[in-house]
């Protein structure tokens, strides 16, 4: 059985995501070394699978001058974070903390680095799903029925109490913290729900 390479690529877009916002996270939050020492494995482990694409990919080119021309900022996208982590721990409020939270910082940019390669899977996946007509048409009813819920109903005094009603009433939470009053309320509830 042959795995589809679109759906490898998704899931090391995934892969990097995630731990690009987890490398984001610990930059701004205090956690313990444990948490820290788990964040840059998981960040070791992504490294590692982007190495070994990098290598099938290389591998697997017609021509691997080209592909190493075209493809040579990968390369910086694969170190692991851990060496900055660890030593900004061991550092502690030294001096060079600065220098390795910049180094870190920059770093965080291999996601728009990898995400170059694969904003093209991500767009077809889009385009052969529609997904992103159905996130417009979401934005469009969420911005359309806030808008005129604000207008409409005394219920609401601000533009985010109306855009917090309607967001709650689509995803069927419905907290009641705020509760149509007009009939024109009611029916722009009842259109979301």
């Amino acid at each position: 059985m042959k795995i589809n390479r679109a759906l490898i690529e998704l899931f090391i877009l995934v892969l990097i995501l995630i731990d690009s916002i987890s490398l984001i996270f610990i930059m701004f939050v205090d956690l313990s070394l444990n948490n820290v020492l788990l964040v840059s494995f998981f960040d070791f482990i992504v490294c590692l699978i982007l190495f070994f694409e990098f290598i099938y990919d290389l591998k697997h080119s017609k021509d691997k001058k080209e592909y190493l021309n075209h493809n040579w900022y990968y390369i910086p996208a694969m170190i692991p974070d851990y060496i900055i982590t660890i030593s900004l721990h061991i550092l502690g409020g030294s001096s060079l903390t600065l220098i390795f939270r910049l180094i870190r910082f920059i770093r965080i940019g291999r996601i728009l680095i990898l995400l170059k390669k694969d904003t093209k899977i991500f767009s077809n996946f889009l385009k052969h799903t529609y997904l992103d007509k159905l996130v417009l048409a979401i934005l469009v009813l969420v911005i359309c029925a806030s808008i005129t819920f604000f207008l409409y109903d005394p219920s609401v005094s601000t533009f985010s109490d109306s855009l917090w009603y309607v967001v709650v009433t689509i995803s069927s939470v419905g907290y009641g913290d705020i509760i149509p009053e007009s009939s024109i309320g009611r029916i722009i509830g009842f259109i979301l729900i």
